[in-house]
C-alpha cells in the first residue's frame, strides 16, 4: 500500500505545496493550525481539486494535472471522515452506513449493515439519528460507513478536536481497535503532539503550506532536525543566534557556542544539557535548516 502526493493549491494568499509517500500504516500530517494538513486531505479525496500536480495511490492515478485526470471522489477508494464526520442528519445510524453500500443488491445491503452495526456495537441505535447519538457512536457510524466502502486508504481530519479530554481518551482507544483489521493507509490530520505521538507510525510535518519527508514518530519526537519540529514537539528553549566569527555563536540565552554549519535559529530540551566539568555544560541541540545534535560548549 502507497500513497504519493505531489501537489500545489492557492487559496486567497496561501500556497500548499506539498510532496510525500506514504509506505502503509499510520501516518500523521502534523503542524500548526491553517498550516495547510486539511486541505491536502480534500485533494486527496477529491473534494477539491490542485491546482497542478499528481496524486497517486497504489499505483492508481487519482489526480494528473497534466494528464487531465480528476477521478470523481466516489471513485478514488478513498475513506474520508471531515472533522464533524458529515453523517447525513435525516438518516438513521442504519441508513447512513447503508450509504457506503449503494452498489450491492438491496437483500445484501440489509445483511452487510447488520454486520457493520454487530462489528461496531451499534445495534442499540441503529435506528437512532446523528443527534440522538454520542460522540464516540457518531465516530464508529462515520467509520462503518466509510469502511463498507472497501477503501483502500481512510482520511481521518482532527477526529478528536472538540472532545474533551476523557471523551478523547475513550475515542483513541475505539479508533484503534476499529482500525486494527484494516490493512490499508491511513492518514490522520492533527495539531496535537500527544495524539500524534500515541497513535502514530509515521509523520510528516507541516509548516506554513509546505510539508517534510515522512519520519518514524520517534525520529521526530526524539531527534526533531528542524525548528518548527521542535516547537510542535513541545521543546521550549528556542533562541536566535548571532555569529560572532566563523563556527562561533551567541544565544539570547548568553553562552556561546561552536557548529560547523551556518545556523539562525537554536533548540534544546533541559534533558539534554549535561555538565561535563567544573567549567563547561554540554548540550545537544536542534539547529534551524542545518542538523540534529549539535555540540556545544560554554
Amino acid at each position: 500500500m502507497s500513497l504519493y502526493v505531489d501537489i500545489k493549491k492557492r487559496l486567497g494568499d496561501f500556497n500548499l505545496n506539498v510532496k510525500f509517500q506514504t509506505n502503509g500504516g499510520f501516518t500523521s500530517l502534523f503542524g500548526l493550525s491553517g498550516s495547510g494538513k486539511s486541505l491536502t486531505l480534500k485533494c486527496i479525496a477529491g473534494v477539491m481539486t490542485p491546482d497542478s500536480g499528481v496524486i497517486i495511490l497504489n499505483d492508481r492515478v487519482l489526480f494528473d494535472s497534466e494528464k487531465g485526470i480528476n477521478i470523481k471522489p466516489q471513485k478514488r477508494d478513498v475513506g474520508y471522515l471531515p472533522q464533524d464526520f458529515s453523517l447525513f442528519p435525516n438518516m438513521t445510524v442504519k441508513e447512513n452506513i447503508a450509504t457506503g453500500l449503494h452498489s450491492l443488491p438491496k437483500k445484501l445491503r440489509v445483511v452487510a449493515v447488520q454486520d457493520y452495526l454487530t462489528k461496531y456495537k451499534l445495534g442499540d441505535v441503529a435506528d437512532l439519528r446523528p443527534h440522538q447519538i454520542s460522540g464516540g457512536q457518531k465516530q464508529r457510524t462515520a467509520l462503518a460507513r466509510a469502511l463498507a466502502t472497501k477503501p483502500n486508504i481512510i482520511l481521518l481530519d482532527e477526529p478528536f478536536s472538540a472532545l474533551d479530554s476523557q471523551l478523547k481518551d475513550t475515542l483513541e482507544f475505539d479508533l484503534v481497535n476499529t482500525l486494527s483489521g484494516f490493512s490499508g493507509d491511513v492518514l490522520f490530520v492533527s495539531h496535537n503532539s500527544d495524539e500524534v505521538y500515541r497513535l502514530s507510525d509515521n509523520v510528516c510535518v507541516y509548516d506554513s503550506g509546505t510539508c517534510s519527508s515522512i519520519k518514524s514518530t520517534d525520529n521526530v519526537f526524539e531527534a526533531p532536525d528542524s525548528m518548527i519540529e521542535a516547537v510542535l514537539v513541545g521543546v521550549d528553549n528556542i533562541s536566535q543566534c548571532y555569529k560572532i566569527c566563523d563556527g562561533r555563536y551567541k544565544s539570547d540565552f548568553g553562552f556561546e557556542f561552536d557548529s560547523e554549519t551556518d545556523i539562525d535559529s537554536i533548540a534544546f530540551d533541559c534533558d539534554t544539557i549535561r555538565v561535563c566539568d567544573s567549567a563547561d555544560i554540554v548540550f545537544d541541540a536542534v539547529v534551524q535548516h542545518a542538523y540534529t545534535d549539535t555540540t556545544g560548549t560554554y
